[in-house]
């Protein structure tokens, strides 16, 4: 049966977000919507950011080198846009210290900046904290749930890192930063330094 309505649902779990990264050459700024960040390591495979996922990971089959990436939402009251914002581990530490401060990035004001003002220049992230009377927020959304849909993963096989959806400090040891910088190294070598 087809169930119409005049009205939109609080809570539908089929909802999409829209993707968003932080432009060159402007600000991308709005106000945390969800409880904690997560993250997980990503390759670009495919045309695409993907999550690794091992042991039958097609990416690291093939030898292609990961980064982690951590995804959250966020409203921008000047567009009334609500959108997933990904960021690199560097780029995300601000929210999640944030995060550890306060116990929660739920409420947290962003302004996000590349400098330099290139596409792939490094991201500056200014938290502030908001007050909700003045810049109300829409209802958390499930989180884990946006990225099942995003990457066409059942929600089932998505774990997270409990309940509460806490991340912990993450600490890249001096061993994985030489290892990463080696791949790197390896693969522009291999694309004949391109």
């Amino acid at each position: 049966m087809l169930n119409l309505s005049y009205e939109c649902p609080e809570n539908f779990e089929g909802q999409t977000f829209t993707i968003m990264r932080v432009p060159a050459g402007k600000s991308l700024q709005g106000i945390i919507t969800c409880s904690k960040p997560l993250g997980t390591p990503t390759h670009f495979w495919g045309g695409r950011t993907i999550p690794c996922t091992p042991p039958s990971c097609e990416a690291c089959k093939a030898g292609s080198f990961s980064r982690y990436h951590f995804y959250t939402t966020v409203y921008d009251h000047r567009s009334q846009l609500h959108f997933l914002l990904e960021l690199t581990a560097a780029a995300a530490e601000p929210i999640i210290q944030y995060g550890r401060d306060r116990g929660t990035t739920l409420g947290c004001g962003i302004r996000c900046n590349r400098i330099p003002e290139v596409s792939n220049g490094r991201i500056h992230i200014q938290t502030t904290m908001t007050d909700p009377q003045k810049y109300p927020i829409p209802e958390e959304p499930n989180l884990p749930a946006i990225l099942s849909r995003l990457w066409n993963i059942p929600l089932e096989e998505i774990k997270t890192p409990d309940t509460k959806k806490i991340i912990p400090a993450i600490e890249i040891s001096p061993e994985s930063k030489l290892r990463h910088a080696n791949r790197l190294r390896q693969t522009i070598s291999n694309n004949g330094g391109k």
